[in-house]
């Protein structure tokens, strides 16, 4: 990731995948609340209101490295958006009656483009927050199929000028990171729709790092490659994982594509070399970068356990790596 852009929140864009999972049916017995506007009258900005919850805890005074330059390229920024009380209440009911299996509506699944319609903000009220964005300089990227979030980007002058507040660089441990200096601003009548503002691109150390293994082929049983006793540990093969979790060797994922998400790039050969090691068919994930590439970072160790666990319980599914700059 680089120390002078702003990323998507890893946390933001996965909570909007997340809603689009958990969509239902309207047909559950009720009548769902559609999306009407709410942005009532013109969007003035002498009258603002404080979004609430939008500065980092980390990002204290005694870690402040200063202001970040006018000029400096934000990347992706995140407007999050948030539905009605009648449109949550509607969801919840919907969501409820999908995991019914007396429901009529169980496991009935609702595209992007229905859940938008029904759960997500009215046109109307995207129309007036996008206008808004490129009025104050930002350039709109998507609006999320779900009518949840909007990506944009700019500088860090305009988010000051837009936003009313400044962005600092902070240094903690040798870990910089950009940040608001101060909870953002917008017009009171966009706040109704306007939930949350990703405008930092700070990422959450790794607890630890995994340490290299080595199998061995004899008894099967593998050891760290550098000797480390406190914590003696044997790591699972795939054979292992299926009897334990009960996986039937017919269960190969075949016709199943999988998605995983993840804040760093990948090395292709370390699950290559995975499947080889196991005796496993050869599947190369398919990556897509979306916005910066991260590079390969710490946290591709994150990327590289979840897809070996995929590769070991269903190795003909073919999976698609998901990755960002944060």
């Amino acid at each position: 990731m680089s120390s002078n852009c702003f990323s998507l929140s890893r946390l933001s864009v996965f909570a909007s995948l997340l809603a689009f999972s958990l969509t239902a049916s309207a047909s559950y017995g009720q009548t769902a609340a559609l999306a009407t506007p709410r942005v009532q009258g013109a969007v003035n900005e002498s009258q603002l209101t404080t979004v609430r919850g939008n500065t980092l805890p980390v990002a204290r005074a005694s870690v402040d490295r200063g202001l970040v330059p006018d000029g400096t390229p934000t990347g992706h920024m995140l407007m999050v958006l948030k539905r009605s009380d009648a449109q949550q209440k509607a969801l919840d009911a919907l969501v409820a009656a999908q995991k019914d299996p007396k429901s009529p509506s169980y496991h009935k699944w609702l595209t992007p483009e229905q859940f938008g319609s029904q759960f997500g903000v009215a046109d109307a009220d995207v129309q007036a927050v996008t206008s808004y964005l490129a009025a104050q300089g930002f350039a709109v990227g998507r609006v999320f199929k779900d009518k949840m979030a909007i990506e944009f980007s700019g500088t860090a002058g305009q988010v000051r000028s837009a936003f009313r507040t400044e962005v600092h660089s902070y240094s903690i441990n040798g870990h910089t990171f950009h940040a608001n200096a101060a909870a953002p601003q917008v017009p009171a009548a966009l706040a109704p729709v306007v939930k949350n503002i990703t405008l930092n691109n700070y990422k959450t150390p790794m607890a630890q790092m995994a340490r290299p293994m080595v199998l061995d082929r004899k008894t099967g049983v593998s050891h760290p490659l550098y000797a480390y006793t406190a914590f003696p540990e044997q790591d699972l093969s795939p054979g292992d994982l299926g009897v334990i979790y009960d996986i039937p060797s017919t269960a190969t994922g075949s016709g199943v594509t999988v998605g995983v998400i993840g804040d760093s790039n990948i090395n292709l050969a370390i699950p290559a070399n995975y499947r080889t090691l196991f005796g496993l068919p050869a599947n190369t994930p398919t990556v897509i970068v979306d916005g910066t590439d991260p590079g390969i970072n710490n946290d591709a160790t994150i990327a590289y356990a979840e897809i070996e666990v995929l590769a070991a319980t269903a190795p003909q599914a073919s999976v698609n790596f998901y990755t960002a700059a944060n």
